[in-house]
């Protein structure tokens, strides 16, 4: 039963008041929660398609010069520019062995590891350098792109489940 003083029954009202704002607080604190956690993983999983989508650009590219020999194209077109837009989203949701893959397939692009200075000389004694392709290092780089989009992929479905 509740008193029937009005003092009790402002202090009783004022506590189930208090009570109901306390757990609606709650209750919004949690769904905010929830969303902004949809809301990382889909930044997440955005920025692990746009990586796997120009890692799979770089790859075609290389492996059109390796299969066809083509050490002379200088200017191939590679890109490094999305997974450093997103490099930092990477690095805060990626496991370290998965990061290191991703360094390990992008360092070479940016380091121009996979060029070569060629230099010939003529019967006459000129010497002459051209830059070209290391072949055998494409083909190292696309083995390591392979690593490092099948490492992306897995932390993408597994983030799914």
């Amino acid at each position: 039963m509740l008193p029937n003083d009005p003092l009790s029954a402002a202090v009783i009202g004022g506590l189930l008041t208090a009570l109901g704002t306390f757990l609606a607080t709650l209750a919004i604190r949690w769904l905010d929660i929830g969303r902004e956690d949809k809301r990382v993983r889909r930044q997440v999983t955005g920025a692990i398609n746009a990586v796997l989508a120009e890692m799979a650009a770089n790859e075609a590219r290389l492996t059109t010069q390796v299969k066809n020999d083509q050490w002379f194209a200088v200017e191939l077109g590679l890109s490094t520019s999305v997974y450093r837009r997103t490099e930092l989203i990477l690095a805060e949701h990626l496991d370290h062995e998965t990061r290191g893959k991703l360094f390990e397939a992008y360092a070479p692009i940016d380091g121009g590891d996979i060029y070569d200075l060629m230099a010939t000389t003529t019967p006459t004694g000129i010497t002459t350098t051209k830059l070209g392709l290391d072949l055998k290092k494409c083909a190292e780089l696309i083995e390591l792109i392979d690593v490092a989009s099948a490492a992306l992929r897995e932390v993408r479905d597994r983030s799914k489940r």
